[in-house]
């Protein structure tokens, strides 16, 4: 590539660049009015937040993010003791006593905590949480190690990143009393959509 069109390539990528970011800037105006999305096209936020009710069963704890930049917040289990036993090469399901009013165009993905993984063999099956569904997040753990392995009530054991219209997203979770159950899937989780 000669200097001519390498010039060309590199004005026609900044007005391409420029525009994508107008693009951006004309969602916001036209789809979101949260401040907060403003400072995340002008860099003065690490990353996009948008609000999502959450609802709390008792002793369940909010999703946290542990940086400025984190792509997953961690859940937490919610067990009925103070602990439980996941035999070698079993999975269990576990509570987690949150529920979530996401926007209908976004998902939740369910996904593994690395250094739950690499320490413990533990691995939170991958899951979708859909825009549309209101009942409460479970999570399956499977003990991939030869060992039997213990969780505790409280412990992190996944992570839950979300994705919508406008790209990856933080929760900025604000608790309800109750969420709004308004879509026609509703609490029907697990198979709930069958196998064909």
């Amino acid at each position: 590539m000669n200097e001519h069109y390498e010039e060309l390539y590199t004005e026609i990528r900044a007005r391409f660049e420029e525009l994508e970011r107008k693009v951006e800037y004309i969602k916001f105006l036209q789809e979101d009015t949260d401040e907060e999305y403003a400072k995340y096209l002008t860099g003065e936020l690490p990353m996009r937040r948008i609000e999502v009710p959450i609802e709390l069963s008792e002793g369940a704890k909010i999703p946290e993010y542990k940086t400025l930049y984190s792509a997953g917040a961690d859940l937490y289990a919610l067990l009925e003791d103070d602990c439980i036993l996941i035999p070698p090469k079993q999975r269990v399901s576990l509570h987690t006593g949150i529920k979530l009013q996401l926007p209908l165009n976004s998902e939740g993905q369910i996904r593994p905590r690395s250094g739950l993984a690499f320490r413990n063999g533990l691995v939170s099956v991958i899951g979708t949480i859909d825009g549309d569904y209101r009942g409460e997040i479970m999570l399956l753990l499977y003990n991939l190690s030869d060992k039997e392995q213990i969780v505790n009530n409280g412990d992190r054991v996944a992570q839950i990143v979300f994705n919508g219209a406008g790209g990856l997203f933080q929760a900025k979770f604000v608790q309800v009393d109750n969420i709004k159950n308004n879509t026609e899937r509703g609490e029907n989780g697990f198979g709930s959509t069958g196998l064909k």
